[in-house]
């Protein structure tokens, strides 16, 4: 039977929303596949359903105490019953990518004797997408809530712009970069255009009950920003250029506003060290569907034209190419 986080916590889940920051604050400390992750026969599906489980900055360990080596003879013996060896030094990181997990220790993944095998992961805040979203739209006006109520602007794109592509995206906090395109145009001829740091809710906003957003719509938080500034112009009414490179949670229902003040504050806080610190992540900020003309240079690049829009979700590989 699937085990679920309500199972996990018991009586503390009871009366919890399950789609609340509550719960998702929730869950188990550590899972642990002690002797057994050989015998596991999606190793990647097991990894995920684990993840589903923990906490935040929860722990997975996966160990064998007869180390890899025996676990090996085991495989050989047995394959039907031992499908997979224990991840080694070169699996791990294929095993992982794209899942919010990084390594905190390890030993004896390369043994081929039996000293023991130890791999602890750490459930991080921000995971690469395995395919990412190059978006292109006006921007529409919104209800109010980003800068007058909450401190954060927001430069909103509706789902309508783009044709119903939207409605397979699971709703949710990302990360990636933003260009306003008037500045693109406008600096063209002197610089490259501004790339700004960004953080993106694409959802209906469930913690304004009963003003919840009528349909799924992009949110989206451009780090500095300041319109004020000289040759920084308003993003209202103007094309707004966003490539979604990462994700970092559900979208949640919070309690009220001072605990989505701060949910917000720690999501700009975390996109903004992994647009900084992941090399994969920074070295996008230079992709050319940011950087380029629009029109006819966009669709070369493979962006669809929906709705007056431009759209593309392509593997996060094929960005990282296209450099």
């Amino acid at each position: 039977a699937d085990l679920g986080k309500a199972d996990v916590l018991g009586e503390r889940g009871v009366g919890l929303d399950p789609k609340s920051a509550a719960f998702y604050r929730e869950g188990a400390a550590a899972v642990v596949f002690n002797a057994v992750f050989g015998n596991v026969f999606d190793q990647r599906l097991a990894l995920e359903r684990a993840l589903g489980l923990l906490r935040e900055g929860g722990q997975i360990v996966i160990s064998h105490p007869l180390g890899r080596g025996f676990q090996q003879r085991l495989h050989e013996r047995d394959p039907a019953r031992v499908p997979h060896l224990m991840p080694d030094e070169a699996e791990l990181p294929r095993l992982l990518r794209h899942l919010p997990l990084e390594v905190t220790y390890s030993e004896g993944l390369d043994g081929g004797g039996e000293e023991p095998y130890i791999v602890v992961l750490r459930r991080t805040k921000v995971a690469l997408l395995e395919e990412a979203m190059f978006l292109r739209g006006e921007v529409a006006t919104g209800f109010g809530r980003g800068s007058k109520k909450l401190g954060f602007p927001t430069a909103n794109l509706p789902s309508s712009a783009f044709a119903g592509r939207l409605a397979e995206v699971p709703t949710g906090v990302y990360s990636g970069w933003a260009v306003v395109e008037a500045e693109a145009e406008a600096a063209a001829a002197a610089k490259p255009p501004r790339v700004y740091p960004m953080v993106a809710n694409i959802g209906f906003s469930p913690t304004f009950e009963g003003e919840e957003n009528p349909e799924k719509i992009v949110e989206a938080h451009l780090m500095d920003y300041h319109p004020g500034d000289k040759d920084v112009l308003d993003f209202y009414g103007r094309p707004l250029r966003l490539l979604l490179c990462a994700r970092q949670r559900p979208e949640l229902k919070f309690a009220g506003f001072p605990e989505l003040v701060a949910g917000i504050t720690a999501d700009v806080h975390d996109a903004g060290v992994a647009l900084a610190e992941l090399p994969t992540l920074a070295a996008l900020r230079g992709h050319p569907m940011l950087t380029c003309a629009a029109g006819e240079a966009l669709a070369a690049l493979g962006a669809e034209g929906v709705n007056g829009g431009q759209w593309r979700r392509a593997p996060l590989d094929d960005y990282i190419g296209e450099l």
